[in-house]
């Protein structure tokens, strides 16, 4: 269904078949996959979020980098129209959308310049159902808690290749969950740890892979939201 003066569609109502949706949506997060052979990306993903709090993935693919990607600003809203609609496959997905968009030669992208939204997107899984999950993990994952524990900066050798990572423990009001940062998460982490002193912050993560491994949470965490 269509809504506002702008006649967008709620991103609830987005299915195949049909290319010329409006949407008005915040850009939630926005990411470059990179490519190893040259160096530049493969696509680049957005999870964009509307007024209703529905999230949906979109994806610019290799030949219209250009043309989108200094036009969006993470954290801004836009009007987005002629965008193409694929099922949403593949591992660690950013929504629990069943679709997501494609952006075409013709897609249109405005900027919202004069709208706010406090809608962010976040949907939380509290750290019991974390750690009773059962089977895969298909989507990235929200959590929020007081942090309780923080490891020293530690060492390991994945792949080849060494990498630096620290451990934390947040608690919620259902339990304790542990998890692993890795490489530049490390400084970024230690910095936001040190401005709160003796103070126990809360931790606000936002897209996190899951990976369980000896009974405990480790995950690469793709974006991190603290507050």
């Amino acid at each position: 269904m269509a809504s506002d003066s702008y006649d967008c569609h709620m991103l609830k109502d987005i299915i195949p078949g049909f290319d010329k949706w409006k949407i008005k949506a915040r850009v939630n997060r926005m990411w470059g996959v990179p490519d190893p052979v040259s160096f530049g990306f493969l696509t680049v993903e957005l999870v964009l979020v509307d007024a209703q709090g529905c999230k949906i993935q979109a994806t610019i693919t290799r030949e219209f980098i250009r043309v989108f990607q200094s036009n969006i600003v993470e954290d801004r809203i836009y009007y987005f129209k002629y965008l193409s609609v694929v099922p949403n496959i593949g591992t660690y997905k950013p929504t629990k959308h069943m679709y997501k968009l494609l952006f075409q030669r013709r897609t249109q992208v405005v900027d919202a310049a004069t709208e706010f939204s406090r809608t962010f997107g976040l949907t939380p899984m509290n750290n019991w159902q974390l750690v009773n999950y059962k089977g895969y993990f298909e989507h990235l994952v929200d959590f929020v808690g007081v942090v309780s524990a923080v490891s020293s900066e530690k060492d390991c050798v994945h792949a080849g290749v060494m990498r630096k990572y620290i451990s934390m423990e947040i608690t919620d009001h259902t339990g304790k969950i542990e998890f692993t940062l890795f490489d530049e998460y490390v400084p970024y982490v230690k910095e936001f740890l040190r401005c709160f002193g003796r103070v126990k912050p809360i931790f606000v993560v936002q897209y996190a892979r899951i990976v369980p491994a000896a009974g405990q949470l480790f995950g690469l965490l793709l974006n991190i939201s603290c507050s």
